[in-house]
């Protein structure tokens, strides 16, 4: 009914319990959503899965919700117009999605019929237990619905605990992308508790980043890294410091003649992040950025290696780690392969490499965990 929310209580389900586990039905007839979302609300879990099956007739635009006392912690987004992940949820067919969340590495998996489709991270360090899901109709003007059954929920709770802080902090080659499984910071929380280590990873990447101000560079109307240092950063003291900056300051746009930041200023800038970011206890790892694919021009791709110079001599004087992704990418050049085996797009790398940067930063990640 129009005005009305579907809500499903725990008291009303079905409950086993095992030990520490819970098992409980929530919804076991199909039901249509199209306007309202659905609702259901359970037993605080530190670590879950939800699972239901869902049949789409023609499209459907929306997002999944995860929730505690009203605060969303995770969210997922369905789109059958729109190519995301690995696979595009098909239509006129029931499939089975569950959703995975650990508050240990502070995480939210994403499967359709057992495929990993993507990992969201948490949106807030205060959350430490899921106790809501939310599945919500998106904006689409005709035929926006999604037939759901057989929903169930099997969770555990207990005391979560304390987690290594870790902020991404960079450009484009950092962000979220939804066009692939993940990037490296989604990759890493499982990575990290498989070692013993809970996390909690935050992605501060944003495309078009470089590392000054909008007024040294306006080419993208965003956020640049000292304007967001601060508040996306420092603010969260971060036990661990990913850096990675260096494309969008070498980048020489078309109709000119030097790059978006000088490279005298690129230096001050990164040296002043560092010295920041160590200020507040964090450690920082370095990276340089991957190298450029063969649809750039020599000429560009000279100019950000001067970047990457900086960059490995910034990371010596400073002593911090090192990730040096532009000499393995060369490396691996120079041994007879492509360097756009690791590339979407001639420029931005795609799962192979995220997944290959993941298991590096995870074994310094580690080895600096242990000093903490």
């Amino acid at each position: 009914m129009k005005g009305k929310l579907f809500y499903s209580f725990f008291l009303i389900g079905f409950l086993i319990n095992c030990n520490t586990q819970t098992v409980i039905l929530l919804q076991e007839e199909e039901k249509s959503i199209h306007d309202e979302p659905a609702v259901f609300v359970f037993p605080e879990f530190t670590t879950s899965t939800i699972s239901f099956d869902y049949y789409i007739d023609s499209a459907f635009s929306g997002s999944l919700l995860f929730e505690n006392q009203d605060e969303i912690a995770f969210e997922y987004k369905m789109n059958t117009n729109k190519k995301l992940y690995p696979l595009l949820s098909e239509i006129e067919k029931w499939q089975r999605i569950s959703l995975s969340w650990n508050m240990e590495n502070s995480s939210l998996s994403v499967f359709i019929n057992q495929q990993l489709q993507t990992t969201r991270l948490i949106k807030s360090e205060k959350i430490t237990l899921i106790n809501k899901f939310i599945l919500k109709p998106g904006q689409l003007k005709t035929n926006n619905r999604i037939k759901i059954k057989n929903v169930t929920c099997n969770g555990v709770n207990f005391q979560s605990p304390q987690r290594l802080k870790i902020v991404a902090f960079g450009n484009s080659t950092t962000a979220f992308r939804n066009t692939i499984t993940g990037v490296y910071t989604q990759r890493l929380p499982e990575l990290l508790l498989k070692e013993g280590i809970p996390n909690i990873i935050y992605n501060e990447g944003v495309g078009g980043s470089h590392t000054g101000r909008l007024a040294d560079n306006d080419r993208h109307k965003v956020k640049h890294a000292l304007e967001r240092l601060e508040s996306r950063v420092l603010a969260k003291k971060p036990n661990v410091t990913v850096v990675c900056f260096g494309i969008n300051d070498s980048w020489i746009d078309p109709g000119k003649d030097s790059p978006r930041i000088p490279l005298k200023d690129f230096e001050k800038n990164l040296t002043y992040i560092v010295e920041s970011i160590q200020a507040v206890g964090s450690s920082v790892i370095l990276m340089t950025p991957n190298a450029l694919g063969k649809r750039h021009e020599k000429w560009r791709y000279d100019s950000t290696n001067k970047y990457v110079e900086v960059i490995r001599e910034l990371a010596s004087q400073q002593e911090v780690t090192l990730i040096d992704q532009w000499k393995i990418w060369e490396n691996y050049a120079a041994s007879g392969n492509d360097i756009d085996d690791f590339l979407l797009d001639g420029t931005h790398p795609n799962d192979l490499w995220h997944e290959q940067l993941a298991v590096l930063l995870a074994e310094q990640i580690e080895l600096i965990s242990k000093t903490k």
